[in-house]
């Protein structure tokens, strides 16, 4: 990384393609990253993270071919979750809603990230170490979360609930945990788990076009 784009980046951004990205890179296929920070100008690198929820570009150079991540990258504790917003106080569109209005509308072509990542990173920001990572289609993740959101309760204690910041901001998490192989990829404290594989990202692809068709596959 350039001294002056990484002095550019957001803490966030920073440490993903410092700590994560050598993690999921090889579940990825290989290819390259390229943070929307770095090479987005003008303000457009906050609307493409705001309206389709894409932090960073990965480049497939053998196959001619691109497509998003969302990340996610916490310090402090490890708690093995994704988080979701769910809502605001002041009605803006969440996350939540905007990537299931994408998957609702997927004859439109609208833009998404194809997986997110959520990783928790030792304080402090721009040196700690990472300490676990989960990448998952984003497909997948949001349909879980759509049938979370549709029991109408709290969730199982461990496993998923639902949380309100101290700014008014309603969060729904579910545990890594909560995914079953191959739905998910998983590297806690330095060690992957034992049933993940190498290029699990054109493995489970393939198995999702058998299951659900192109449409599912934004």
């Amino acid at each position: 990384m350039k001294p002056d784009v990484a002095r550019d980046l957001s803490d966030s951004a920073f440490d993903f393609e410092r700590v994560v990205w050598p993690v999921i890179r090889p579940w990825l296929g290989g290819g390259e990253l390229r943070a929307v920070e770095a090479v987005v100008h003008d303000g457009f690198d906050k609307e493409l993270d705001t309206l389709s929820g894409i932090d960073g570009w990965h480049i497939l150079r053998g196959e001619h071919a691109i497509r998003g991540i969302a990340s996610r990258v916490q310090w402090g504790n490890a708690w093995d979750t994704f988080t979701i917003r769910m809502s605001r106080p002041n009605g803006v569109p969440t996350e939540y809603e905007k990537r299931l209005h994408a998957l609702n509308n997927a004859e439109r072509g609208f833009l998404l990230p194809h997986v997110t990542t959520q990783a928790y990173v030792a304080d402090p920001a721009r040196e700690g170490d990472l300490l676990s990572v989960a990448l998952i289609r984003t497909t997948t993740l949001f349909r879980e979360a759509e049938r979370l959101v549709s029991i109408g309760r709290d969730g199982e204690r461990g496993r998923w609930g639902f949380r309100t910041t101290y700014s008014g901001e309603r969060l729904l998490w579910i545990s890594w945990d909560v995914f079953r192989s191959p739905d998910i990829k998983v590297w806690r404290h330095g060690k992957q788990d034992a049933r993940q594989q190498s290029d699990w990202i054109s493995e489970y692809d393939a198995a999702c076009r058998s299951l659900y068709g192109p449409a599912e596959q934004q």
